[in-house]
Parts: C-alpha cells; structure tokens; sequence
C-alpha cells in the first residue's frame, strides 16, 4: 500500500468523532423498561414543565417547578400516571405501581423519573399491549410519549438509550410490544436483504461498484492499462475484488456497530464521498505499487463507515449483531456481485477497444468525482 494512501486514511480517520445521543428532546417524554425472564419495571422521564401541564406544580406562579414543588405534590403525579398507563396480558389489565422518583437535569430541562413495578404480571409474556394517554385530553395533544427497552434478558439488549420501541400519540394510545426477538434465521435473511437493498437502490453507490469493476478487465502497465487476454483471468479477478471489498466493508462496519468507532453524520458522509474520489483518482492513473484488490480493501473500508444506516436498522436486534453483521454483508456481496455478472461480460467484450481507456476510465473519472461532490453537498444541504 502506497504512504499517500496510508495518508489518506489516516486523515480520514481522525474526521471521526463520536455521534452525540439525541434523547430528551423538547416535546417527549419517555418510558423505560426494564424486562428480565421474572418480571418487568420501568420509569418515566418526563420534564417538569411538562408534567405541569397535567398536574399543577408551580405553586408559587414563578414559571418553574422546583424540586420541593413537585414532592409537594408527588401523590397526585403519582396517581394522574397510574390511571394513564397500563399493560394488557392474557386477557387481563396490569396496572402500574409507582416506588419512588428522582430529579436530573438534561441539557434542554429539570426532569423527574418516576419508578414503577407490575406486581401483578409476573413472568413477561412474548408479547404484551402498552396503553398510555398523556397530555391528550387538553394540556398538550401533539406531544410525544415514547416507550423503549432499555434492557431485556431475552433479546440480549443491554443500556439501550435510543431505539424507540413505540411511540404514542391522541390517535395511538395503544400498541402491542414484542418482547422477544425474531428467530435468528429471519435476522439474517432480513439483514442480507437490508444489504442487497442499500447497494442496488443508490445510484451513486452502483456507480461506486462499476467504477471499482471497470478496470477488472485490463491489467496495470506502468501507470496506464492493457486488455486482459482471457475470460476467466477476469472472472477470477472480479471475485478476488468483490470478496476484499464486502470483507472490508463488514469488518470495519463492526466497529460502530460494537461502539468502538462511531463517525458523526457528517464524517460518514465525506467517508464515502472519499471512496468515490479514490476509485475515480485510481482510474485515471493507477496509484503506484497499489493492485486492485487494495483499492477494493481501501474502498470497502470506507464505507463501511459510511452513512449506510446498518446501525439504525439493527435496533432491538443489537444483542444479536453478529448473525445480523453476516447478513448484512453477504447481502453486500450478492448486491456486488450481481452488478459484476451483469457489466463484466459487456466490457470484457469492449475491452480492447481503443477508446476503452480513455472513455471508461480516464474520461468517466471526471464525473465520477463531480458525481461525489455532488452527492456530499446534496446530502448535507437537502437531507
């Protein structure tokens, strides 16, 4: 590998910072729950000038509610949420029994969280159905209650802070809530398709592959290109190329997908935008010392962080990423690897036309590029 492309990446990899947590944003509140093979709990988060809407708070009409003010009044918040929430299983209605409450400070407000147990639920079943009115009947109908699992034994979810499970509004006051996974077969079906998906369905990332496929049917020479003689030197390439590019994107989309390396928006973004660049500079003139299965590798690599939205999709399947990563990377694979049998023969078949050079590689990098700018600058300004 070249040291300006160790360069590259290396800048490229100091672009990323981790993505801050978009929680407790104004006009939500949220229900946490905790579920285990024995029994389930929960909380509320709710602000303050929130809960004061439902139940008088402010005392003193100073436009706050301090923390003395709401105890004064806690057995009325207490009974106000009990008559609003409740869980339906086996036929019978579970309602809510408040423990206790505790105050902390977001970064937009004061708020309170308000324990609660289900004594009579016991054992949580499969499924379960949530009912939850808050704020509906006057003080504020659009707001938006939330319900997540912040851990549960059975879908190996642990510290779960941002993957919403339901979300209740005046027109849904009641959903049903799975409370364990989907069979592992389906995750990895689902997840490879989810892959197949996000290659074939962007323009740009179609692009992206063609561009890494076009010079698979010619052989370095120098600085410029030769034709290839046979066909199945260029099969075997191709599959060389693919396998390194689908491996590397996995690989490195396991690091925000374990945590260890999450890149904002932002940098994601400019990621991919400098795979394109790479491939579209690589075309033009070969980088020296560098094989195309290093560009796959590099290219891959790339974006792999990139805004591909696998960690979104994961959601309540986190405990189970291993099986969904695979999925998803062989969905990669078979995107790219279709993309190879439908344009390989065609170019193998004009490979050795004069202008191939010049008009697939060299003339086709241009655009290429502007083609990635674009799209960067589309995606930060109109998404």
């Amino acid at each position: 590998m070249s040291r300006s492309l160790g360069y590259i990446l290396f800048l490229a990899l100091l672009s990323i910072v981790a993505a801050p947590a978009e929680a407790h944003r104004p006009g939500e509140s949220y229900i946490y729950v905790d579920i285990s093979d024995v029994e389930m709990i929960g909380r509320f988060h709710i602000r303050l000038s929130d809960m004061n809407k439902a139940v008088r708070l402010d005392a003193n009409g100073d436009g706050f509610v301090s923390d003395a003010e709401f105890d004064a009044r806690a057995p009325e918040v207490y009974r106000y949420l009990t008559e609003r929430l409740a869980f339906h299983a086996g036929g019978a209605m579970h309602r809510v029994e408040i423990s206790g409450h505790s105050f902390f400070a977001s970064m937009i407000a004061r708020q309170v969280s308000v324990e609660f147990t289900i004594p009579s639920l016991g054992p949580p079943p499969d499924t379960i159905s949530v009912a939850y009115r808050f704020l509906y009947d006057g003080p504020d109908p659009a707001h938006r209650p939330m319900l997540l699992q912040a851990s549960n034994t059975r879908m190996k979810l642990e510290d779960n802070e941002s993957m919403v499970s339901l979300e209740f509004g005046a027109e849904a006051q009641r959903h049903e809530l799975s409370l364990v996974p989907p069979p592992r077969l389906e995750i990895f079906r689902s997840f490879a398709l989810d892959g197949l998906f996000r290659i074939l369905s962007k323009p740009i990332r179609v692009l992206a592959a063609l561009a890494l496929l076009l010079p698979v049917v010619m052989l370095r020479s120098g600085a410029a290109w030769r034709a290839r003689e046979t066909a199945g030197s260029v099969a075997s390439d191709a599959a060389v190329v693919v396998t390194a590019f689908s491996l590397a994107f996995a690989a490195t989309l396991a690091l925000p997908t374990y945590g260890l390396l999450v890149p904002s928006k932002l940098a994601a973004q400019a990621l991919f935008a400098v795979s394109i660049v790479l491939l579209a500079v690589d075309n033009f003139r070969p980088l020296p010392r560098l094989r195309r299965v290093h560009v796959a590798l590099v290219v891959g690599a790339l974006q792999g962080l990139g805004p591909n939205g696998f960690v979104d999709d994961l959601g309540l399947n986190r405990g189970f990423a291993e099986i969904a990563l695979g999925g998803f990377g062989l969905g990669i694979w078979l995107a790219m690897a279709l993309i190879a049998c439908v344009a390989l023969p065609l170019l193998f078949l004009v490979r050795s036309a004069p202008l191939y050079e010049k008009v697939a590689l060299r003339y086709a990098s241009v655009p290429l590029m502007l083609g990635a700018a674009l799209w960067f600058v589309g995606e930060r300004v109109f998404v």
